[in-house]
């Protein structure tokens, strides 16, 4: 919850890798910020983004998140606020480039993206727009491309997901 002077005191970034969501979290991270989580795929590679965090002074934990799997989005977000309490920032941060060469060949490979980029992102926004409108207060900043503004033949899929995304934003 934000402190009585309107401080951040939480960040939670989705997509806890991003190069972008972290250089985001560290700017808005303030003296009164106590804890920021890094929700990732894979909690346990995120050691060093972590220990960078943590030499702010602030208690950082890595959580396991998977954006693709939209039906986990509920009780990840019920895991969050109960260790972490009330949000300030969240920042979704998440999406796949992957190869259109690829998608061309396997159909699949396409859906997947678009179901992170797209579908995983719609999915965890509600999520966090429901529990920041609960308690009165936060922001939710939501990261696309300018791949969305103009979409190239050369990366489609990846730009359609990417304008939809902007959209819905």
């Amino acid at each position: 919850m934000q402190n009585a002077f309107g401080e951040t005191q939480n960040i939670v970034v989705l997509g806890g890798m991003s190069e972008i969501g972290l250089a985001i979290a560290r700017r808005l991270m303030g003296r009164a910020t106590r804890s920021v989580v890094l929700a990732c795929r894979r909690p346990d590679e995120a050691t060093s983004q972590v220990a960078s965090l943590r030499r702010e002074g602030v208690d950082v934990r890595a959580m396991a998140f998977d954006a693709a799997d939209t039906g986990s989005h509920a009780s990840f977000m019920n895991r969050l606020i109960a260790e972490h309490g009330d949000l300030d920032v969240v920042i979704v941060a998440f999406g796949q480039l992957g190869d259109q060469t690829r998608f061309d060949d396997d159909p699949e490979s396409a859906v997947r993206v678009a179901q992170t980029n797209f579908t995983g992102a719609i999915s965890v926004s509600l999520h966090v727009a429901k529990q920041l409108r609960r308690q009165g207060h936060g922001r939710l900043i939501v990261l696309s491309s300018v791949a969305g503004q103009r979409v190239r033949k050369a990366n489609f899929v990846y730009g359609s997901t990417k304008a939809g995304l902007d959209g819905f934003a």
